[in-house]
């Protein structure tokens, strides 16, 4: 699994407590996430967002400890925040995380194109 970084510091600066709605922007393969719903359980909310299908897959397995019902994932660009959270009847968050960047899981795979050590696809 991806290790995330800074995440005693994004979880301190969240000032996470039992019943928050949190939302992670870029939700990866789930490292923050699960950091965050030890924190916010058991009457808190996860809102997971990720545009990376592969990613996601990855992410609900990590996310499968979990009770069924504590976090939601999307599939999407976090740009549609708003959206993705007024669709889900969510009109206030407590805290939102945004990790931006590429991860060591996309830059080991050649087929992603993200790597500058590995040949990736041509066009």
């Amino acid at each position: 699994m991806h290790e995330p970084v800074l995440t005693k510091e994004a979880i301190h600066y969240l000032k996470l407590h039992n019943g928050q709605v949190i939302c992670d922007a870029t939700l990866g393969s789930g490292g923050h996430a699960a950091l965050i719903l030890k924190e916010i359980l058991p009457r808190g909310l996860l809102i997971g967002i990720d545009q990376d299908e592969d990613i996601l897959k990855q992410a609900k397995l990590n996310l499968n400890g979990f009770k069924e019902g504590s976090y939601r994932i999307y599939k999407n660009n976090f740009r549609n925040v708003d959206d993705i959270l007024a669709s889900s009847g969510i009109q206030k968050v407590n805290g939102i995380l945004f990790d931006l960047g590429v991860s060591s899981l996309q830059l080991q795979n050649a087929e992603r194109g993200f790597s500058f050590n590995l040949e990736g696809p041509s066009t």
